[in-house]
């Protein structure tokens, strides 16, 4: 079982704006509301690919209904603690003439240390040897920046192999911890070993020593650049696929929700690799944060390029 954890989960409302522009009247064409927030992301297109995948975290108000009822339409299994404030809403504004995506973000509400305790023991309730845990995303204003590097701890402890996706203290502090699986765009990673990559040279160095030190996988996604995959033996880098955008937003999540997916299904390190290069090459061609389907996957496949790191 997959379990993820999003404690600032939002209701993501798209909106798409042909020739977008601040300070003016703008004409919407299209309104989308989706389930969001990262580790919610990753369960919808695990569970679009046939992986079950438990989401959990924190839901409040009649933004949280409604994300409830978008995630049972779509038969997500789901463990939610709730509370009486409102889950933020995020507004993409999605420009199809100008290839470009404007993110409004609310924050989220502050929660109480006893509401995140019971977020944890859901998480650890039904953990069994083996199991991954997703901790992905922001958290509420308040909330310790160690809270992942505490859970990672804990939940290493219980048997789980945690995968990581955070930014900013949040991610230094969890690496500190070894989580399973780091993934990182290249200012997150920069975050955190604390210093600027010069180069790619520079990039590839670091990325192995923090192998070397404990974490098991580590992806680096480099938007139009493509990403990097380093595990204990084998090292690739891949270009980002060429295809029509629509959309940036969710394409890290699948990313993160392919490598989930190599895990459970017992893929090689390089074909859960190019999976996650063609899942996320996938999300940027649609609207919204909708799961992408396993045909949209597969099809792309083919045009992964994998080049091994020497």
């Amino acid at each position: 079982m997959i379990t993820t954890v999003t404690l600032a989960p939002a209701l993501d409302k798209t909106i798409r704006i042909s020739n977008f522009s601040s300070g003016k009247v703008n004409r919407v064409e299209a309104v989308q509301f989706d389930a969001g927030g990262k580790g919610i992301n990753v369960s919808k297109n695990l569970n679009a690919w046939g992986v079950a995948a438990r989401a959990c975290g924190i839901l409040g108000g009649a933004n949280g209904a409604k994300i409830k009822a978008l995630l049972e339409k779509d038969q997500i299994v789901h463990d939610f603690v709730y509370t009486d404030d409102d889950t933020r809403i995020n507004i993409k504004i999605t420009d199809p003439v100008n290839r470009a995506t404007t993110d409004i973000n609310e924050s989220a509400a502050a929660v109480s240390d006893e509401v995140l305790k019971a977020v944890f023991d859901r998480v650890a309730s039904r953990l069994g040897q083996g199991n991954v845990v997703v901790l992905a995303g922001r958290v509420p204003g308040g909330v310790s920046p160690r809270i992942y590097a505490d859970w990672i701890a804990a939940l290493k402890r219980l048997g789980a192999h945690v995968f990581l996706d955070a930014e900013g203290e949040l991610l230094s502090q969890g690496a500190k911890e070894k989580p399973a699986l780091i993934k990182a765009n290249k200012k997150e990673f920069e975050d955190m070993l604390g210093y600027k990559v010069a180069d790619e040279k520079e990039m590839i160095f670091a990325a192995r020593n923090a192998v070397r030190q404990g974490i098991k996988t580590l992806v680096v996604s480099l938007g139009e650049q493509g990403a990097m995959f380093f595990n204990e033996q084998e090292a690739y880098r891949a270009p980002a696929l060429k295809v029509p955008v629509n959309s940036t937003v969710g394409a890290g999540d699948a990313m993160m929700a392919a490598m989930c997916f190599g895990t459970a299904k017992g893929l090689s390190f390089m074909d859960t690799c190019k999976f996650a290069m063609a899942a996320s090459a996938a999300a940027i061609m649609q609207t919204g944060t909708q799961a992408v389907s396993k045909d949209m996957v597969e099809n792309l496949l083919d045009e992964v390029r994998l080049e091994a790191i020497k």
